[in-house]
């Protein structure tokens, strides 16, 4: 199975001139744990998770309306690529200590690989396996 196949193909996204209030709303109203943050052109430019809203709230010294996401976002760690097998791509992911990968084809953004597509797609995985499919072991 590819990292194509579980991947988030429509991840939620927020430009980086959002404040982190903004950020917020969005991560509540699509009920996400993490925003990639984009520039203008739609390239990724940083990754949001609500561990970072939470460090970020408890370290401020301003108001959330005041501070811009970009300045706070993290910069992308780790990238895999769409057709790469998702053992080996969950196997970068726990090395790098991360919860998700931004998924790049050459310089395209695709989408985002992260822990809970693979627990969300670990049936088909499993049975992928059981249908005598070779599975890497990592």
């Amino acid at each position: 199975m590819l990292v194509r196949d579980v991947m988030a193909a429509d991840p939620v996204t927020i430009s980086a001139e959002a404040s982190l209030r903004e950020t917020v709303q969005r991560m509540l109203a699509e009920g996400s744990t993490y925003v990639v943050v984009v520039d203008n052109d739609g390239n990724p430019g940083g990754f949001f998770t609500k561990d970072d809203v939470l460090q970020t709230m408890y370290q401020a010294e301003r108001p959330p309306a005041d501070i811009r996401v970009i300045s706070v976002a993290e910069p992308p760690e780790l990238t895999v690529d769409p057709s790469m097998e998702v053992r080996e791509a969950a196997s970068q992911v726990t090395a790098e200590n991360v919860s998700a990968a931004l998924v790049m084809d050459r310089l395209d953004f695709e989408g985002v690989f992260s822990v809970v597509d693979i627990v969300e797609h670990l049936g088909p995985i499993l049975d992928a396996t059981a249908a005598g499919e070779q599975v890497e072991q990592p």
